[in-house]
């Protein structure tokens, strides 16, 4: 669950974060969901797998 961001300014995406370093507390992959920015903070909303739909949860990562 690689997470990219698109630099409109040099017209190419970003890597933010690496899933081979998929560590405790991460979300799990899925598809189907929306994510925010804010405050420095991403939050993961809904989406889920072939097999699972995720619901909304409140988890805090240190």
């Amino acid at each position: 669950m690689d997470v990219h961001r698109l630099n409109l300014s040099a017209n190419r995406w970003e890597l933010l974060y690496n899933s081979d370093l998929f560590g405790p507390g991460d979300p799990e992959p899925r598809y189907r969901h929306e994510v925010v920015l804010y405050e420095d903070h991403i939050y993961v909303l809904g989406g889920g797998t072939e097999l699972k739909v995720f619901n909304l949860e409140v988890k805090k990562k240190n």
